[in-house]
């Protein structure tokens, strides 16, 4: 994929970039449908373009040719969940952790998932796992003190968006969900 457009922080300006390489992608799958290397580019240059759908199709054909690709488990984990396919993208980003790729990002969606599965309990233990790997993560810990308070472990939850709004004092929904928290538990002054 192209260096500048994965590196481009613009969301718009990303999608753009990658108009090129998704073409070229899409033209060498359209030649030889086994294309492993172009079908696994592809569903992460659908991924970074927001088309999520399209991406757990590529990664699909990528992975029915070369089912032992961590990256592509990961990638069509990480798409699964933008469409909102939790049991899927814990089923394939436990098998990219099988292979290996144990990253705090994977962590992080696999923690996501189970909290959107409202298995709170696996989300704060996969949520500490990303922060073990890389720690100091303000979203990380974010989701991580959500998922304290949706099991109604309130003082941790404090603890956890303290540290994220130490790191990114500027978030304002870190601010607003701590102050709920404070609300939750009857400290009205904080």
């Amino acid at each position: 994929l192209d260096s500048i457009a994965m590196k481009e922080e613009d969301r718009e300006r990303k999608k753009e970039l990658l108009l090129l390489p998704i073409k070229e992608f899409e033209e060498a799958m359209s030649i030889d449908p086994k294309a492993q290397d172009a079908a696994h580019n592809l569903a992460i240059a659908y991924y970074h373009s927001g088309r999520y759908a399209e991406s757990v199709q590529a990664g699909l054909s990528s992975i029915k040719y070369n089912p032992e690709n961590a990256s592509t488990w990961s990638n069509l984990g990480n798409a699964y969940f933008r469409n909102n396919e939790f049991d899927k993208a814990i089923e394939a980003l436990n098998k990219s952790m099988a292979m290996g790729l144990t990253s705090d990002d994977t962590y992080n969606f696999l923690g996501s998932s189970y909290f959107n599965k409202r298995d709170y309990k696996t989300a704060i233990v996969m949520f500490n796992k990303a922060l073990e790997k890389k720690p100091g993560q303000a979203d990380v810990l974010n989701n991580l003190a959500s998922a304290y308070g949706s099991i109604g472990d309130f003082k941790n939850a404090i603890t956890a968006f303290k540290r994220s709004s130490e790191i990114n004092p500027s978030n304002p929904q870190t601010w607003y969900f701590l102050g709920l928290t404070y609300q939750n538990i009857g400290d009205a002054a904080n």
